[in-house]
């Protein structure tokens, strides 16, 4: 497990993946959890392993790598290696990631009310989920699990492993501001970027968006980046509305339960 600090929280980092296929294939019980460790082995059944063990060892929340992996199951894995209760369709696989995020989380508040969790990218998620028909429940239980979504490789894209062109998704800026930051979830975005002139151009568009920015030298993610920068009192305003938003939703989800 990695140990994160975000905004005086301390965050697990955990790692979901195409490989496990239990997370999509079967429902999710309550005695049943399929959760990638960073040694790349599944943990599963007798229990719930990892999300008991970071709930005790103090972590305040879990970043979730990988949550984009119920898009392979749903639209790119290859018939050959499909099993019978396997995902039909992208909406399929979209609602039993989200049910498996959400049910982590119910079973960390079981202990810690205030305990929340990042996905890394899946910003489409609730647009799939919603693909056939609406399903408004689902999208508040999401939302209410979440406490931010973090997304990467959104505006300088290509092959190399660090400053690739600038070249932004637009489509998925655009769903993230839909679904996630005007719902008041914020959108917390990385870019690999070790250029200067790249960086401070990434910082000013991703700000503009209300994304809130982080450029990482390198993709190892084994050096500290710049942090983000701007005129005072407007980079007081975007620290204290950021801290402010992961808090403020963190310690409401608390008073509800």
């Amino acid at each position: 497990m990695n140990r994160r600090s975000l905004f005086g929280l301390t965050v697990c980092m955990l790692l979901l993946g195409p490989t496990t296929q239990m997370v999509l294939a079967d429902p999710i019980e309550d005695d049943f959890w399929a959760i990638m460790s960073g040694n790349n082995q599944v943990q599963q059944g007798g229990g719930t392993g990892w999300v008991d063990q970071i709930v005790t060892q103090g972590f305040d929340a879990a970043y979730l790598d990988i949550v984009d992996a119920y898009y392979f199951w749903g639209a790119e894995v290859d018939p050959g290696d499909q099993v019978p209760g396997d995902p039909t369709g992208e909406s399929d696989a979209a609602e039993r990631m989200i049910d498996f995020v959400v049910d982590i989380t119910a079973h960390a508040r079981a202990t810690n009310p205030d305990f929340f969790v990042i996905p890394q990218n899946g910003g489409y998620i609730l647009a799939d989920l919603q693909a056939g028909s609406p399903d408004p429940t689902r999208v508040a239980a999401y939302r209410d699990a979440i406490g931010a979504i973090g997304v990467e490789d959104m505006y300088f894209r290509g092959g190399a492993d660090e400053n690739n062109p600038y070249d932004p998704d637009t489509d998925r800026v655009n769903i993230l501001k839909d679904d996630f930051l005007d719902a008041g979830v914020p959108v917390l975005t990385v870019e690999y970027l070790n250029d200067p002139t790249m960086v401070d151009s990434f910082f000013d568009v991703a700000v503009d968006d209300g994304f809130m920015p982080y450029a990482a030298p390198s993709r190892a993610l084994d050096v500290l980046g710049v942090p983000l920068t701007v005129p005072e009192p407007a980079s007081l305003a975007l620290l204290a509305l950021g801290g402010m938003a992961l808090v403020c939703r963190r310690r409401g989800r608390g008073s509800r339960d």
